[in-house]
């Protein structure tokens, strides 16, 4: 292995950033036995996304939720810290892939808000939050609800943990993610975008991108009902910093089921 490729495994080896986190954590509760990962991890959302005045909510489900979505936050003290990290599984139950939200002093920290940590692309499609028991639930129910982003499939869990909700890291729901979920005899897709603005400028725009993408499916799509339900706020995650817009956003997302 050449000396470049050796220097940069964090940004393909999801494998070994799992396992060296965890290696870091076991050090860690050691001498700290409050630091588990888990723990860990919630403490850093709740800062970094200013969820700390809707806490009450949902605190009890918090830790539950982030085992289930195996998210984690990686510490600046190794690589590829500090950072956010989201495995993507694949059909297998492999994780060939995860979309990472760097932070200052990362490895990983650039132009982009959120980074890929892939070495192949991960067999079938692309999605965050499918677990056993949520699958289970969208064969159940025959349908799924979806956001775009890490924070928003988390935040709807939080308040929703019995809604299966999934994420497909995107504003789109593509031919695969489709064919995927009529398999699972699917036949109703909720929607939930980012709510956000047209761009200044944009000729003819009235709407921002991700309510675009939602009525652009609500049309394209015919093997399954597309139901689009606006967020409250710009997205899930920045509804939980306001207890008034968190109700709000779980009120919207249960009556939809």
């Amino acid at each position: 292995m050449a000396e470049q490729d050796t220097r940069s495994w964090w940004v393909k080896d999801v494998a070994r950033v799992m396992e060296e986190t965890d290696t870091f954590y076991t050090r860690l509760v050691e001498k700290a036995p409050h630091k588990t990962k888990l723990a860990l991890t919630q403490e850093k959302i709740i800062a970094a996304r200013g969820w700390a005045p809707t806490l009450s909510m949902y605190e009890k489900n918090f830790e539950h939720v982030l085992k289930q979505l195996g998210f984690f936050y990686v510490p600046n003290r190794i690589i590829p810290g500090p950072a956010f990290v989201f495995p993507v599984k694949d059909v297998y139950g492999k994780y060939s892939c995860a979309q990472t939200k760097p932070l200052e002093g990362s490895v990983l920290f650039g132009n982009s808000k959120y980074r890929f940590i892939q070495e192949s692309k991960p067999v079938g499609p692309r999605f965050l939050g499918n677990d056993y028991a949520t699958m289970k639930k969208v064969i159940e129910l025959r349908k799924a609800f979806f956001v775009e982003g890490p924070f928003d499939l988390l935040a709807v869990r939080l308040l929703c943990p019995d809604i299966p909700s999934l994420s497909p890291l995107t504003k789109r729901l593509g031919m695969a993610h489709r064919a995927y979920l009529r398999m699972l005899g699917v036949q109703e897709l909720i929607l939930m975008y980012d709510n956000e603005e047209a761009k200044a400028g944009k000729v003819g725009a009235t709407d921002g991108a991700g309510n675009m993408s939602m009525e652009q499916q609500a049309a394209a799509i015919k093997e399954m009902k597309v139901t689009i339900t606006k967020c409250p706020l710009l997205d899930p995650s920045e509804c939980l910093k306001s207890p008034i817009y968190a109700k709000k956003l779980k009120s919207r997302i249960l009556t939809e089921f």
